[in-house]
């Protein structure tokens, strides 16, 4: 989820009810993934009038994790190819305000999930 700080500080409640919402959906579709590929293929079909074949959403849900975890270390070594490369300009980008998961950790300890770095 991107935002802006200053529409976190101002509502950290809206911000902290779709975190709850996105952990719940989050947690539903591990536990119900035949489901939720049902649903998902039936959107699929809605928006473009077509659905995908039941064996390209076996493979492609075989090959993912859905995770509230935003990857913090997948975005820094990204990032780090990148400088590295030479995309990103000659100064070393600061990523230590990129992330806030102050209100999902809090989320997540509610529901006695853990919580994410």
């Amino acid at each position: 989820m991107i935002i802006r700080p200053k529409y976190l500080q101002e509502h950290p409640d809206v911000v902290k009810n779709f975190l709850r919402a996105h952990v719940e959906l989050t947690d539903w579709i591990s536990k119900n993934p035949a489901q939720a590929k049902q649903i998902m293929n039936q959107q699929l079909q809605k928006e473009t009038g077509k659905p995908l074949a039941p064996e390209v959403l076996d493979d492609a849900f075989s090959r993912m994790a859905v995770t509230c975890d935003p990857l913090r270390s997948s975005m820094a070594a990204s990032t780090q190819r990148a400088f590295d490369e030479g995309f990103l300009g000659r100064t070393q980008p600061d990523l230590s305000r990129l992330y806030d998961l102050t209100l999902l950790n809090e989320v997540l300890r509610e529901k006695k999930a853990g919580t994410v770095q």
